[in-house]
């Protein structure tokens, strides 16, 4: 049984007080008739009225928690299904304690899985008979074949008893079993153990988009010692794998001496010839106490870590702030930035909006928050270095913040020159995930960016009341859109980083994208130092883009929760200037990318940036949309109350220009009753009421979804098509405020 901390904690995340759940401590009685029957329906979800918490009725008349909605959608469709019924604080709590993963689990080769009353651990594989269940031997038997334990899954029996169990065991000194992700040593390469209708094979995997394209993680590579890679007794394969995944998509693959090394940033991380990483007296912990410029920075390496103490003034020759073009001063600040000491290269590549900090303590960040809004729909993200727009830039390719933050937008040259000591390679800085930034004066590290060849669409696209219309136009660098990754034409990888010596690091360059817009290591997105670019007091961020600064602080009239409506950790958090329309995918809380779908984003998903046009109109839409309603979800989930009734109607304006939630009628039974936009304002106005927010939240998602995606198939398990049901035109198209 869930022990009363756990029942607690989890109304809790649900934003309910302990109290809500005080029935979880004290006996209840069964609801098991004289026949032996279930008053209330087995195999079904229920909640109390007023109650967060959903509960599984098992067939023995018990009931089992859900943790969190991942796994409520692997045993259900919609929260429609949830039955509310007061009965439910009748039912006594299961033994086995919270609800495993369900039977609509996707269970891929890889994985690992048990059920909760049973210790056996399986690893999924594949064999001459097809997809297998391998019982894993012994813990010793996993760690030396890399499996962690971490990583077992508990699932329903169901997920069990579906997939036939190997008579093999997986024991110590075994070949690697199908599925399996291996990486060997401190080799970048990643292999993934295939069975090729007659035997084992290694297939490489060649890039980040092959590897999430079969579902993997990257939390999920059992490491191998260096000298397995030549003694496991299995054929090696440079080829497309026996799942026919089409690595033609994702562009030029590696060639030359350089083949080997693997970027997952759709082309080749290669290793730079004809330089090597020179000494620097700034490795360790140092200081700089400039009186002639002002410029103060304590650096202290202690252990993994690396920590920044700077006022952010340059220690060299600025422009003149403010200017025709950014109206505002340095000023001196208090920033302070904590990153690895030593960077670890993951092969997972996400944007970095502050990318990193040079050696005199001035951050770099490369892109503006200023945008061309189009009458058309259209948002184009303005580049900082182009000759379109004035953005105030001084001789450093820099300039100020409303706050007085002066920082870097590109090269510097008297940032350079401080730090050049005839080296080809110029320690510059360092980048938030721990990896070191250079310049290189020999010119040998070029970026692999190019301008796009397609033309621009959009008429009346205004910024700063200056219109333009881009329609047919050519991309000129202009607009981040105008540039796309070609591997073909450079020899740095998307995050302008390249390996040197064996170590992995970053470049800024003469050329875009200047600086690096994405690591490729772990570090925190939130580096502090106040919002990017001028001009002060515009908050325009256009179409799905959030910015949790500009909530409002409350001006409500009766009562709200004194909490939020749930835990931060269920939080989206959309970053400013994340959204890109056609250069975003959707991420599960385990980093793989998700297909477009009709169900419900959920707890942890999130939006990342890429740096290839996607093509797929679906995944474009899937992501567009994302990024309107997990505003619009953290408003409810989380921010509720300090949410204001303007700020929730320009969340929610998508919604309304498309005709979705503009009408309610609390006709019927709860299950049927439909809350408009402004009436679930007012309804949780009064207090949480967990059922009606996530039946508007899930209904307008869909709703959304019908218009944008085109050719699919939207009817749900019971036939029915809300699409058709809500008189919507699927594919009609999104209205953009």
């Amino acid at each position: 049984m869930p022990k009363p901390s756990h029942l607690i904690a989890l109304a809790l995340m649900l934003g309910l007080g302990a109290s809500s759940l005080v029935h979880a401590q004290t006996a209840v009685p069964t609801l098991i008739s004289a026949d032996g029957t279930c008053s209330l329906e087995t195999d079904k979800a229920y909640k109390a009225p007023g109650e967060a918490a959903v509960y599984y009725v098992s067939d023995d008349c018990k009931r089992r928690a859900f943790k969190n909605p991942d796994l409520f959608f692997t045993y259900f469709n919609s929260w429609n299904e949830v039955i509310t019924d007061s009965r439910i604080n009748g039912v006594g709590d299961h033994d086995l304690g919270f609800m495993p993963w369900g039977p609509q689990l996707e269970v891929k080769p890889g994985s690992l899985i048990k059920t909760v009353d049973n210790p056996n651990v399986y690893f999924v594989t594949e064999g001459p008979n097809g997809e297998e269940l391998l019982p894993i031997d012994s813990e010793a038997a996993a760690n030396e074949h890399g499996l962690s334990l971490s990583w077992v899954q508990d699932v329903d029996p169901r997920v069990i008893n579906a997939r036939r169990q190997s008579s093999d065991r997986l024991r110590e000194g075994d070949a690697p079993p199908v599925g399996a992700v291996l990486q060997f040593g401190d080799a970048a390469d990643l292999f993934q153990v295939e069975w090729n209708g007659s035997e084992r094979q290694l297939t490489r995997i060649p890039d980040e988009e092959t590897f999430r394209s079969r579902g993997l993680r990257f939390d999920r590579i059992a490491q191998r010692p260096q000298a397995d890679e030549t003694r496991i007794p299995l054929e090696r394969m440079d080829a497309p794998s026996i799942r026919d995944v089409d690595d033609s998509r994702t562009g030029q693959q590696p060639t030359g001496p350089d083949a080997g090394n693997t970027s997952f940033v759709g082309g080749n991380t290669l290793t730079l010839t004809g330089v090597t990483l020179p000494s620097s007296d700034y490795m360790g912990s140092y200081t700089i106490d400039d009186a002639d410029h002002g410029t103060e920075v304590t650096v202290t390496v202690s252990g993994d870590t690396r920590t920044i103490a700077a006022n952010a003034l340059p220690n060299h020759a600025t422009g003149e702030f403010p200017n025709s073009g950014n109206p505002n001063a340095i000023s001196a600040q208090s920033n302070s930035y904590s990153f690895p000491a030593v960077g670890a290269y993951t092969g997972t590549a996400s944007w970095a909006r502050e990318p990193g900090v040079a050696i005199n303590g001035v951050k770099f960040e490369p892109e503006t928050a200023e945008r061309a809004e189009c009458s058309t729909g259209e948002t184009y993200k303005i580049e900082a270095l182009q000759d379109m727009y004035d953005l105030g830039f001084d001789q450093n390719n820099a300039h100020v913040q409303p706050g007085g933050t002066y920082h870097y937008h590109g090269v510097s040259s008297l940032l350079v020159d401080n730090y050049d000591d005839g080296s080809s390679l110029v320690h510059v800085g360092f980048a938030a995930d721990g990896h070191k930034m250079y310049y290189d004066t020999s010119g040998t590290a070029q970026p692999s960016w190019r301008l796009s060849t397609d033309s621009r669409s959009g008429t009346s696209c205004t910024y700063r009341g200056e219109t333009r219309d881009l329609a047919g136009t050519t991309p000129d660098g202009t607009y981040v859109s105008d540039w796309v990754f070609d591997a073909s034409t450079g020899n740095l990888d998307a995050c302008n980083g390249a390996y040197v010596d064996g170590e992995y690091v970053y470049f800024i360059t003469n050329e875009y994208p200047f600086i690096s817009r994405c690591l490729q290591g772990s570090f925190s997105n939130s580096m502090g130092g106040g919002q990017s670019g001028p001009p002060s007091g515009s908050t325009s961020m256009g179409p799905g883009a959030y910015r949790p600064d500009m909530m409002g602080p409350p001006d409500r009239q009766g009562s709200r929760p004194t909490e939020s409506t749930i835990t931060t950790a269920s939080c989206h958090n959309l970053e400013a200037g994340t959204a890109a329309y056609g250069y975003n995918q959707v991420l599960d809380a385990d980093g793989v990318v998700k297909d477009p779908q009709g169900k419900p984003f959920q707890e942890g998903d999130s939006l990342r940036r890429v740096y290839t046009y996607v093509t797929n109109a679906n995944e474009r839409a899937y992501a567009r949309i994302f990024s309107y309603m997990a505003p619009i979800r953290d408003a409810l989930m989380c921010n509720f109350d300090s949410l204001t009734l303007t700020e929730w109607q320009r969340l929610t304006q998508i919604l309304t220009v498309n005709g979705i939630k503009t009408t309610q009628d609390l006709s019927g039974t709860p299950k049927d009753q439909v809350y408009s936009t402004d009436g679930i304002f007012e309804h949780l106005s009064s207090g949480l009421d967990f059922h009606p927010m996530m039946k508007y939240l899930e209904e307008a998602e869909l709703e959304l979804k019908c218009l944008a995606f085109s050719g699919y198939d939207f009817t749900n398990p019971e036939g029915v098509n809300h699409c058709e049901l809500h008189g919507l035109s699927e594919g009609s198209g999104i209205a953009l405020p």
